[in-house]
Parts: structure tokens; C-alpha cells; sequence
């Protein structure tokens, strides 16, 4: 009886520590639900200031749903921090093409363009 407890809380720690929710035996989430679960936890991780760890849940989003504006503009920002400019203009760059309104990556993307070419960016009023 004691060794079932213990395979159970097993169990639900292990569930707990995965990004993707756990589900029954017969339940598979989608890829879209993969993403969302992989996204929130680089979320998680990037508030942390654990930005590697962000970039991989973010990679691992976008390859389950590479339509996520959000995940590039957030990997982006991962990526800056990390002081890897290209990367992170480069993913400015896409989230602004799924997503052209958004002002953030615009003028994210052009304070990067400046840096790369070697001038200091104008101040953020």
C-alpha cells in the first residue's frame, strides 16, 4: 500500500516539473496546446532572468506552432539580453511579419539595426 503512495507522488512530482500539463492515457495534446505550455514557461523562465532557459522553451513553442508572434518577440528580448544581436533581430524582424502593428518590435528591431551598425541608439521618450 505504501509503495503505491509513493509511485503516485512520484508520479504527479514528475507531472508537475513538465511544461505540457499532465493528461490521461488517452488524451494527446495538440500542437497548439504544446506551444501554449512551452510558451508560458519560457515566459516563467525569462521573468526569472534565466534567459537560455527561455530560448529553449521558446524554440520548442515555435517548432510545435511557428505562427507566434508573441514567442519571437519574446525570444527576441531573450536574445538581446544575451547580448545576440542578429538572432535577436532576426526574430524582431519575423514577429513583425506575422504581426506588422505591433510598435514594440518595430522599434525594437530598429534600436538593434542602429547597434549593429555601430551608432548609439536614440533614447526611448
Amino acid at each position: 500500500m505504501k509503495a503505491r503512495y509513493v509511485v503516485a507522488a512520484a508520479l504527479a512530482l514528475a507531472a508537475a516539473a513538465s511544461p505540457v500539463a499532465a493528461r490521461t492515457a488517452h488524451e494527446t495534446p495538440s500542437p497548439k496546446q504544446q506551444a501554449k505550455a512551452f510558451f508560458e514557461d519560457g515566459l516563467r523562465k525569462q521573468q526569472a532572468g534565466d534567459y537560455r532557459g527561455a530560448i529553449r522553451a521558446y524554440d520548442v513553442s515555435l517548432s510545435q506552432d511557428p505562427q507566434q508572434a508573441e514567442a519571437l518577440s519574446h525570444r527576441g528580448f531573450c536574445y538581446q539580453q544575451l547580448q545576440q544581436y542578429p538572432k535577436a533581430l532576426a526574430d524582431y524582424e519575423a514577429a513583425m511579419a506575422l504581426a506588422p502593428k505591433n510598435k514594440l518590435n518595430r522599434e525594437a528591431a530598429e534600436e538593434l539595426k542602429t547597434l549593429l551598425r555601430g551608432a548609439t541608439p536614440a533614447p526611448t521618450p
